[in-house]
């Protein structure tokens, strides 16, 4: 009788062992598209970085509109809109 637990023991490890190998195969197919989603994601980068025309945040002072310096400087344009910045509660 003693074979037969070891034989089921053997039986049961096996199959979690199966179990196991199948979770890793799921999950080196998530990271295998994962890293294609990266790879495209850097390609677009890169696409979007040999674009000739320039970017926002390669822009230089000199390359801003008149009237773009004119609303930085303007303390009505600023994030908080016309009101400027909400009032500090002093506690």
């Amino acid at each position: 009788m003693k074979n037969v637990s070891v034989y089921s023991d053997i039986s049961y490890e096996q199959g979690r062992l199966f179990q196991v190998m199948e979770q890793q195969v799921e999950l080196m197919k998530k990271q295998n598209d994962i890293e294609k989603r990266i790879a495209n994601l850097k390609q677009m980068l890169e696409r979007e970085k040999s674009v000739d025309e320039p970017s926002l945040m390669n822009m230089t002072s000199s390359q801003y509109s008149e009237e773009h310096i004119r609303q930085q400087q303007d303390p009505s344009h600023n994030q908080w809109g016309y009101w400027g910045e909400p009032k500090k509660d002093d506690v």
